[in-house]
């Protein structure tokens, strides 16, 4: 059960990536995705946090959070 509940989430992941939301303001001009993320994208649910991500992917953005997870999770393994 564990591992179909982990292979019904990589694939709604892997489609959300594949999905380009755009969001305008109220005269139709593309709002700018901010790299640090925003809580009106967070707001917006799914649709803001697969933006945001999709901008992160394109400019190779790295969070000291991921760093640090990166870190954690390679002493771990040592």
């Amino acid at each position: 059960m564990k591992d179909e509940k982990e292979l019904v989430a990589k694939t709604l992941i892997e489609e959300l990536k594949k999905e380009e939301f755009e969001f305008t303001d109220d005269k139709g001009n593309p709002l700018i995705i901010n790299e640090k993320g925003s809580l009106g994208l967070l707001a917006v649910g799914y649709k803001g946090l697969a933006a945001l991500r999709n901008t992160r992917a394109r400019n190779n953005y790295t969070s000291k959070n991921t760093f640090i997870s990166a870190e954690k999770q390679k002493n771990e393994k040592a």
